[in-house]
């Protein structure tokens, strides 16, 4: 078998060519199903995890002190961006 665009000998089956990287055959479409459901699974991870890290910044700055609002303002902003970020993510990956 021969890449259709180097022109050089590769394994029969190969899905990319190993020199220039041609996609030889399409990806199968449970492939990128099985993609798409662990790349879903992780950013659903995140999402908890942003909103988890939210509670707990509500939680001390509700507690009192400043030290602890401190801590509290910190957390709840921190947890917002991750929010922001694995939302992009999502969308990025999932468009």
């Amino acid at each position: 078998m021969f890449c259709p665009k180097c022109g050089k000998e590769i394994p029969d089956g190969s899905k990319f060519c190993p020199y220039c990287g041609y996609q030889i055959a399409k990806v199968d479409k449970e492939e990128k199903v099985q993609t798409i459901e662990l790349t879903s699974k992780g950013l659903k991870k995140q999402l908890l995890f942003a909103v988890l890290i939210i509670i707990i910044g509500i939680l001390f700055a509700a507690a009192g002190g400043s030290t602890s609002a401190g801590i509290g303002g910190f957390l709840i902003f921190v947890g917002i961006v991750w929010l922001i970020i694995t939302r992009i993510k999502i969308w990025w990956y999932h468009k």
